[in-house]
């Protein structure tokens, strides 16, 4: 037989053994199946990375100043976030100088990075140790507002009534007061009559302070509460 065929037949057990050392280092549990389907399609996939690495926030309940306990609580996340991302932000970095990475960015509040990268940079992220899972995001779509007669005079409105806050007010003599009160929608109508005496940002003269009351994950209207969408409050 031909010496160098013999040569290149003996090299194929070695060449295979080295390829399924290099693919066992990946931890591709971490990595979400549907992901991979999505690569089949295109070359780059937005994902989402998440960190198990959560700190115990319960020493926050025993600071009673609310600017001190919401200090303490969003250093000590930060902190978090910059120490256990940072080998993730390395690869990140490197994978956009390469051209592997379009974009990413860190979120410290649930220790999480959402990034648009390719194979590559996915399987270098499944090595470390801090990743708990690579996946996809999950779509949310806006129910469509649904026209109702406003002309219908309630005491108590039917939102009010399913969470029992009219029994609480009764029972406990709890009204809420002096509680700031978040939520997420696709805006707001600040100034309707029904939100604006109780919206933190009226300065009770006829003008109005956005800062830090009101932020726009859009884009569409950055500096005041506003509902593009018509689903929202108000």
């Amino acid at each position: 037989m031909n010496t160098r065929l013999l040569k290149r037949i003996n090299l194929l057990p070695i060449i295979f053994i080295f390829s399924s050392f290099i693919i066992g280092q990946h931890n591709i549990d971490k990595i979400e199946p549907t992901i991979f389907d999505s690569l089949l399609i295109n070359e780059k996939v937005k994902v989402i990375v998440q960190l198990n690495v959560h700190p115990n926030l319960s020493y926050a309940h025993q600071i009673e100043n609310w600017d001190e306990r919401g200090w303490y609580v969003y250093n000590i996340l930060t902190e978090n976030a910059q120490s256990t991302q940072e080998y993730a932000i390395e690869i990140l970095n490197d994978g956009k100088r390469n051209r592997d990475v379009d974009f990413y960015k860190s979120y410290w509040v649930n220790n999480s990075i959402v990034t648009s990268c390719n194979e590559r940079i996915l399987l270098e992220l499944s090595e470390l140790d801090e990743i708990e899972l690579i996946r996809l995001p999950i779509p949310l779509t806006i129910p469509t507002p649904i026209e109702e007669d406003t002309n219908i005079d309630r005491d108590i409105e039917w939102g009010i009534q399913k969470i029992q806050a009219d029994h609480v007010w009764n029972e406990y003599g709890i009204t809420g007061e002096g509680i700031v009160v978040g939520f997420i929608d696709s805006g707001v109508m600040y100034n309707h009559e029904a939100l604006v005496e109780s919206y933190r940002g009226n300065n009770q003269d006829g003008t109005f302070n956005h800062n830090y009351n009101w932020f726009d994950a859009t884009g569409y209207s950055i500096n005041t509460p506003e509902d593009v969408n018509g689903h929202g409050n108000g």
